[in-house]
């Protein structure tokens, strides 16, 4: 997964800011640091840091000390992609934990590409694949996500869920249960994930991003 940190900064002081984060977080391996273009009206811009999830929480203490007094939120980056074949599919899709598709903010119409990008603090994300003459057709894994600039980046698989056809009863396998959401609220999250994914998966050629 990649982490996308978000710098609030005063306008004119964010091409100075940019070059001290990257004096002080340049011998990261792939990491981006760039002055976004979009400027708000109270005169603050935003310097974007985008990371792998792994190198965010092995330098983790770095990049704090990088933008000691700066507000500053960090998300994960997920999507929703993928689509079907004549008998097979593939998908990956997201959720917050309120059961609700994040806002989009970029995606394509690739046929079975990645049609949704989304940016979340914590949230679910499942991928799942398809194929027509298997039983179940549908297997797949959930998995919690979340991050913070205290905590770092956290990814604990908690379910096992698969689906014989259409009209079947998603069958779900909790794994581990993740923290602050009820037993009840979290089968009825990852079912709707399910019926997402399969959807997704037996969707030809998909071009679009699904909904719930």
């Amino acid at each position: 997964m990649e982490v996308s940190i978000s710098v609030v900064c005063p306008e004119e002081e964010a091409i100075s800011r940019t070059e001290k984060i990257k004096e002080k977080l340049g011998e990261i391996k792939d990491i981006e640091i760039r002055v976004m273009a979009e400027k708000s009206k109270n005169g603050k811009t935003v310097i974007r840091i985008n990371i792998d999830s792994k190198q965010f929480n092995e330098n983790l203490e770095k990049i704090k000390e990088a933008i000691t007094g700066l507000p500053a939120i960090a998300r994960v980056k997920t999507e929703q992609s993928g689509g079907g074949y004549t008998n097979t599919g593939f998908a990956e899709a997201t959720l917050l934990t309120n059961g609700e598709i994040p806002r989009k903010v970029a995606g394509s119409h690739y046929a079975n590409g990645v049609h949704a990008i989304y940016y979340i603090t914590h949230g679910f994300v499942g991928s799942a694949s398809y194929h027509n003459k298997d039983s179940p057709a549908l297997r797949g894994r959930v998995y919690y996500v979340a991050v913070d600039l205290d905590n770092g980046y956290q990814e604990i698989e908690i379910a096992k869920i698969s689906k014989e056809d259409m009209e079947a009863t998603p069958e779900i396998e909790i794994i581990q249960r993740p923290p602050k959401i009820s037993d009840h609220r979290l089968l009825e999250v990852i079912a709707e994930m399910t019926e997402l994914l399969y959807d997704k998966c037996t969707c030809y050629h998909c071009r679009e991003e699904h909904s719930i």
